[in-house]
C-alpha cells in the first residue's frame, strides 16, 4: 500500500486520503461574522451586513466630525505682515 490513498469512494471506486487536522480545523471556524452568530438565512446575513456597514459609517463620521472640531478649536496664528517680522517678545526686527 506504500504510495497509494488507504481509502477508497463507494460511489466512483477512486482512492483518496483522509484530510489532515489543519484542514479539519480550518473547516470548523467561521469565516465570517453572520456565521460566527449562526445566522443561516440570507436575508438575515443581508440585514446584519446592513447594520454592520452602517455602524462602521457611524463611526467615521463621527471620528471626522470629532477631527474637525479639534482641528477648528485649535490654536493658529494668524499671518504676519509682509513688511516686518515680530521676535517672541513682540518687538519688531528689521
Amino acid at each position: 500500500m506504500l504510495g497509494r490513498a488507504p481509502w477508497r469512494c463507494r460511489n466512483c471506486g477512486r482512492r483518496f486520503t483522509a484530510p489532515s487536522e489543519a484542514e479539519v480545523e480550518s473547516q470548523r471556524r467561521h469565516r465570517t461574522l453572520a456565521g460566527y452568530l449562526g445566522i443561516r438565512d440570507p436575508k438575515e446575513r443581508h440585514r446584519l451586513n446592513q447594520r454592520v456597514l452602517g455602524l462602521v459609517a457611524a463611526l467615521l463620521a463621527l471620528v471626522a466630525a470629532l477631527g474637525l472640531l479639534r482641528y477648528c478649536a485649535s490654536e493658529t496664528r494668524p499671518p504676519e505682515p509682509l513688511g516686518f517680522a515680530l521676535s517672541p517678545l513682540g518687538e519688531r526686527v528689521g
